[in-house]
């Protein structure tokens, strides 16, 4: 595999490291240049703070250009920070200002081989995010939306796995369908996985890494709003939300078929999760409780865009019999999307789409209504917003079951024809004819994309200013049918002992996998003060105001400002900085209307859920 490339001016110093290896401390002391341009157009410059070495990273290597960071380099010049978490300890991630200062600015972070501690410890303080267990890639960027509200988004690739293939051997050719059961949770508790960060880099599959890469790459080239789910239109700036995406990437690769045809398939899929927090806070401006909505959005291939099925309708030369195959693989049969809060307490307000059989469409949507205690009009009164969103997927010859219980939300998507994934396959199925012959071929959804969406909303019994944990976990499986025994030119008539007619492959993660978002970056800090670097003022002079928070802010928290006089004016907004506890903003005055040697009293207020107010004293001398 290809090594990140170094800048050719480093290249002499590179040491004799296992491949993959940037030795880059040694190296950075000798180098003068504080930027190093890219070598071919379109890669993106990416600063690595010390050694990194990664399957991941390597992956990336088309794409990016790696500057080794030397302290001399200016961030303004890169569009990505990289760093190996075997290289730094958690309090060394943590005491990097780099990492911070490239995740506020808006630019793509890239940690490697983390461990839980250096998401939790290092990363939550600015992040407010984190997933459980150790991470063989970990990709994070901050942002925020139109209305100033906080947007954070993780990339990772997933710890499913394949589970032993199954074989469905039926005792004879009229035997009845027997039922399927539903794929069933992980053992184990969330994050007790036990794979460490070393082991998932060696045994990384190269379909994975790529799968991780392709979406790394193409969500870096999207606009500024991460949410892939917009906001309807016409959401309040009052409103006060934040959101939380985490993408989860899987590729694998699946070898040979039922019938011995060779070849490999590489079947993939990807599911966000975006959790959208809203305050309702009416009643108390810290708010009364918060409305948790989840999105899932999965997009699912049997295959890459640029690979054959290994044996989609094949025959050995030797069948004779025309119109039918031997062999039908490898096909996507089922996928299941599972996650739970895990504060017990929350209810479960509603949950889409329903249960749906027999139908080429199927429109997900949910709606609630969130009270807000200030309105468009001013901070004096109050509003309400109507969440409604909805979306429409094919599922044509596929079904979905609506399996949510009181603490978990659970969709269990599966083909119904001609191939129907409720029943173990066996020769009385309608995809095969007379002599277990193949006679037609799994439908369009297992044979190509696959596109899921489903929406839950959540309601929690007060506020909560603290961490919320959720356990998921996603199902998918892959089948391949074949003749029950071929002879050359016919299939036999009566499926001999211990001849398998179907092959399944489930993938999953070995124990359910956790996440945490700090539902706290919605409840409003209260303020302490506004004041003023002078008071009374002569019109015609700018003074300093300065807006204080009782404590230091979570995240970059945006501040209304007003004025009811004309002779002293303020921009509409201020911005209390991540960590920062207060923020300055002009006031410009004036004399207009003020005879020689009156004065006026401004009420200049801050708003932020709850407002906060001065008077300020402009003079006009004689």
């Amino acid at each position: 595999m290809k090594s990140p490339s170094l800048p050719s001016q480093q290249r002499s110093c590179q040491p004799l490291a296992p491949l993959l290896t940037l030795a880059l401390l040694g190296c950075s002391q000798t180098t003068s240049p504080t930027h190093a341009p890219s070598p071919t157009p379109g890669r993106i410059d990416a600063l690595a703070i010390g050694p990194v070495q990664s399957a991941f990273l390597a992956a990336l290597d088309p794409s990016v250009n790696l500057v080794p960071y030397t302290g001399r380099e200016q961030l303004d010049d890169y569009g990505m920070v990289v760093f190996d978490g075997d290289a730094h300890t958690p309090a060394q991630v943590a005491a990097q200002p780099l990492i911070s200062q490239a995740l506020s600015t808006g630019r793509w972070v890239l940690g490697v081989d983390l461990t839980e501690a250096h998401k939790k410890q290092a990363l939550w303080p600015t992040l407010h995010a984190s997933t459980c267990g150790t991470s063989a890639a970990f990709a994070m960027h901050l942002g925020y939306d139109p209305n100033g509200r906080f947007q954070a988004q993780v990339i990772e690739p997933s710890s499913s796995r394949a589970l032993p293939r199954t074989s469905t051997i039926p005792a004879n050719l009229a035997a009845s369908s027997r039922l399927v059961e539903a794929p069933t949770r992980p053992g184990g508790s969330p994050c007790a996985g036990g794979a460490t960060a070393t082991a998932q880099r060696v045994t990384a599959d190269a379909g994975s890494t790529s799968a991780f890469a392709r979406t790394l790459l193409s969500d870096m080239a999207r606009p500024a709003r991460l949410s892939r789910q917009n906001l309807p239109a016409g959401t309040p700036p009052d409103l006060i939300y934040a959101n939380f995406s985490f993408t989860e990437t899987f590729s694998t690769s699946i070898t040979g078929s039922l019938q011995g045809h060779p070849g490999t398939q590489h079947p993939n899929y990807t599911v966000n999760r975006s959790f959208t927090v809203f305050l309702n806070n009416k009643n108390n401006p810290q708010g009364d409780f918060q409305y948790v909505l989840l999105e899932q959005d999965a997009a699912a291939n049997p295959r890459e865009a640029n690979e054959d099925f290994i044996a989609m309708g094949k025959k050995w030369d030797t069948d004779w019999r025309s119109g039918t195959y031997d062999d039908a693989g490898w096909f996507q049969s089922r996928m299941q999307l599972n996650l739970s809060a895990d504060p017990t307490t929350w209810n479960l307000v509603s949950t889409s789409p329903d249960t749906a059989n027999g139908t080429t469409a199927v429109t997900t949507g949910v709606s609630f209504e969130v009270q807000f205690g200030a309105s468009e009009a001013g901070p004096s009164g109050s509003g309400s917003f109507t969440y409604s969103n909805s979306q429409t997927r094919d599922i044509e010859d596929w079904a979905v079951d609506n399996r949510a219980t009181n603490t978990e939300t659970q969709w269990l998507y599966g083909s119904r024809s001609p191939v129907d994934t409720r029943f173990e396959q066996d020769c009385s199925q309608t995809i095969r004819s007379g002599g277990c012959y193949l006679g037609q071929l799994p439908n369009d959804l297992s044979q190509d994309a696959l596109k899921l969406y489903t929406q839950s909303v959540w309601k929690t019994p007060s506020v909560v200013d603290a961490a919320a944990g959720f356990t998921y976990w996603t199902y998918y499986e892959m089948m391949d049918l074949g003749c029950s025994s071929n002879y050359g030119f016919f299939c036999s008539q009566t499926v001999p002992p211990n001849v398998p007619i179907a092959l399944t492959v489930p993938h999953q993660p070995p124990s359910p996998q956790g996440l945490n978002i700090d539902l706290g970056v919605v409840v409003p800090i209260p303020m302490q003060s506004v004041t003023f670097s002078h008071n009374p003022v002569e019109g015609g002079n700018t003074v300093i105001g300065t807006v204080t928070l009782s404590r230091p802010a979570k995240i970059d928290t945006p501040i209304g400002l007003s004025s009811n006089s004309q002779n002293a004016t303020v921009l509409p907004t201020v911005t209390v900085k991540q960590g920062q506890t207060s923020a300055t903003f002009q006031v410009l005055t004036n004399t207009n209307g003020l005879d020689d040697g009156d004065s006026t009293v401004a009420t200049i207020q801050a708003f932020s859920a709850q407002g906060i107010q001065a008077q300020l004293t402009v003079t006009n001398p004689e």
